[in-house]
Formats: structure tokens, C-alpha cells, sequence
């Protein structure tokens, strides 16, 4: 599951698994470096 702002939604298109694919892409370059930052901050 993921949260995504209406602004992030709209930017990546829409809330479905392939905007988080490229938002997740965008912003970490990858589920895992995103995975990586959740582990070091918390958050991602």
C-alpha cells in the first residue's frame, strides 16, 4: 500500500500502482532504494 498526495497523484497519474511506480522511480530511483530510505529515516 502507499499514500500519495492529490498533487503527487495528479503529477504521476492518478493513485494506482503504475503512478506510484513512477513516483517511487522519480523520487528514489527504486522500490528498494526507497525500502533503504524507509530503514535509514523512517519514512519514504
Amino acid at each position: 500500500m502507499f499514500q500519495m498526495s492529490s498533487q503527487a497523484a495528479a503529477e504521476y497519474g492518478g493513485y494506482s500502482g503504475q503512478a506510484a511506480d513512477r513516483y517511487v522511480a522519480a523520487r528514489y530511483g527504486s522500490w528498494s532504494a526507497a525500502a533503504e530510505h524507509h530503514r535509514v529515516f523512517g519514512w519514504y
